[in-house]
């Protein structure tokens, strides 16, 4: 029997319409998973050296938004990623995306972790609540402890304005990593100030050997009354060797047996927390306060400096006055006063360079004035006064610049002068000239015409045009082979351009959000530009970067450890200002703090 044509042809077409409609039946089935939000921790009961990992899981969906966390004023939070996941099981599809949160508990006692939310598609989904029972950290001795943390305040009754040194110390007989410190403070009750870099130093107690990290920080009261000074929190990963059977030694086990090759290593997630210091801040006396006192407290010196001593009316000399020492010289503040009879007096802005002195903060703040006499004779330049409080001594003192002349001559006079003076140098130079006689002549003609001396050099234009046909060519040489390499780069390395630009493109954004003015929405979309500027100067996708990606990141690129560490930090802050109630932002602060970070980065690439 022989097939007509027209059904062999029809037969693919036939194939195709059974697997569409297949197919397309099938779909219902494969997403008729529902979509559910849960969320779990890994323990709900811990101590105050602990933390919690919850996780926020959307079932049914994919590339879902961050959720919105219930209020946690008694928990640090930090994010810790997200991840997603599809399977396919007897044609089915599962799908879920999880978002992670790490929780540190700041005080101890029983909690319910309020539901999470999530909107996906129009429709908001929320989590069931989560009890969770917080204990004080069990009593260990020191010496038994592997690590512990202590903290000391110079003084717990300082006045107003009066710095109080605060000492934190962190002690280990083991391996650590990941260091997270945190010093919060009330920034309405006080100014806080890092006094130097920390030092890592070995200390022997008991016949035990322990590592120490110390760090000085600066507190300022601004406020009278009863202020506290919270806790300060150390977040780390302890790292112990891990037991293993002896065997036989080999030179490179000194090496390999440290406890930061993971590999032989156990890692134990801690908490550390120093206790608060509660401070009796008191106001500074009424009894001997000085009219012109501007609040200035510490030890502080003051000097005064003229730059020319001697001058005629309409120039002009410099007045330097200095404030050194120890205390707030940075809000110091210094006038001349009224000498507008004798000069005029054109004020520089004054320059502050901050020190730090026996772990105090201080410095020196310079001011210039530009004095220009009006008329002549003897002028004075009168005393200039400073008050402060010194905190020792309990007492006001003033202070003040010894009384300094400047002598000024009438111009006319220094014209005459200066005539008179180049009289006498004519005079010399003719007499000169008249001894002058010629004895013989050389086989060179002298020439004795100033005509003969006339300039015969070519002349600048000319130079100009020579030059520019000598170096035209190789600039257009140069353009040319920068222009074939810009292409060929674009074609074999496409990153290449997007790393380039990842600057200019996170300024321009950074320059655009100064009109958000929900700050939670200014936060999170701060922290998206600087986590996708990592992401894009380092090849990563960064809206989904989370702080120890970048940390590992900007280890890889050999970015300096101070400019990682603030990156970290920040990124951090951003998390916890995002998901923490009630927080105060300054919008100005941080955006002014990322640009900065940016640049930093920038510059160090």
């Amino acid at each position: 029997m022989k097939t007509s044509p027209v059904l062999l042809n029809s037969r693919p077409i036939v194939f195709l319409i059974i697997f569409a409609v297949l197919f397309f039946c099938s779909i219902p089935r494969l997403y008729a998973e529902e979509i559910t939000l849960s969320a779990e921790v890994d323990k709900n009961r811990l101590t105050l050296e602990d933390s919690i990992y919850l996780k926020i899981t959307a079932h049914g969906a994919q590339n879902t938004p961050q959720p919105q966390l219930p209020p946690l004023p008694d928990f640090r939070v930090r994010t810790g990623g997200t991840s997603s996941s599809t399977q396919i099981i007897n044609g089915s599809i599962s799908t879920r995306s999880t978002h992670s949160f790490i929780l540190t508990p700041t005080k101890a006692g029983t909690f319910t972790l309020g539901p999470a939310t999530m909107k996906v598609d129009g429709k908001l989904y929320k989590t069931k609540p989560i009890q969770i029972n917080v204990t004080p950290a069990t009593a260990e001795s020191k010496a038994e402890a592997p690590a512990y943390v202590e903290a000391h305040v110079s003084k717990t009754n300082p006045y107003i304005g009066e710095q109080v040194l605060y000492i934190f110390k962190f002690f280990r007989k083991t391996g650590v990593q990941n260091l997270n410190l945190d010093t919060p403070y009330d920034q309405l009750k006080f100014r806080k100030e890092t006094l130097g870099k920390t030092q890592n130093y070995d200390q022997n107690i008991d016949g035990v050997v322990w590592k120490v990290l110390e760090l000085p920080i600066a507190y300022i009261p601004m406020q009278e009354g009863a202020a506290e000074i919270p806790p300060a929190i150390l977040e780390m990963d302890l790292l112990y060797r891990s037991n293993r059977a002896p065997s036989r030694r080999s030179p490179m086990d000194d090496i390999f047996d440290n406890p930061f090759f993971q590999s032989r290593a156990q890692i134990q997630h801690k908490v550390l927390q120093t206790r608060a210091f509660n401070l009796n801040v008191r106001p500074l006396p009424k009894t001997g306060k000085p009219e012109n006192f501007s609040g200035l407290v510490g030890n502080i010196q003051l000097s005064a400096e003229l730059g020319k001593a001697e001058l005629e009316v309409g120039d002009t000399t410099t007045l330097t006055l200095a404030i050194t020492g120890t205390g707030n010289i940075d809000q110091a503040n210094l006038e001349l006063k009224d000498i507008s009879e004798n000069f005029k007096i054109y004020a520089d802005q004054p320059v502050f360079e901050q020190t730090i002195q026996n772990q105090k903060m201080g410095g020196r703040k310079t001011f210039k004035f530009a004095l220009v006499p009006l008329k002549p004779g003897k002028l004075l330049i009168p005393p200039v006064f400073l008050s402060y409080f010194d905190p020792s001594k309990e007492r006001y003192k003033t202070i003040q610049t010894q009384p300094i002349y400047l002598t000024s001559k009438p111009a006319k006079e220094i014209q005459e002068a200066s005539k008179e003076s180049m009289k006498d140098f004519s005079a010399q130079t003719e007499s000169r000239e008249n001894n002058v006689k010629i004895l013989g002549e050389d086989i060179f003609p002298i020439h004795l015409n100033a005509d003969d001396f006339e300039d015969q050099s070519i002349s600048g234009r000319d130079k100009m045009g020579s030059l520019v046909l000598i170096i035209l060519p190789v600039l257009l040489f140069i353009i040319a082979g920068k222009h074939s390499n810009h292409l060929r780069r674009r074609k074999l390395d496409p990153d290449y351009f997007k790393r380039q630009g990842a600057y200019k493109q996170a300024r321009q954004r950074l320059d655009q959000i100064t009109s958000i003015e929900t700050s939670k929405l200014f936060v999170s979309e701060l922290s998206h530009i600087l986590r996708e500027y990592i992401g894009n100067k380092y090849q990563f996708t960064g809206a989904t970067l989370t702080s120890k990606e970048a940390e590992n990141l900007l280890e890889n690129a050999s970015i300096e450890s101070d400019i990682k560490l603030a990156t970290c930090r920040l990124l951090e802050r951003f998390e916890a200002l995002q998901f923490s109630p009630g927080t105060d932002i300054s919008k100005e602060s941080l955006l002014e703090e990322s640009v900065k970070l940016l640049d930093e980065m920038e510059r160090k690439k």
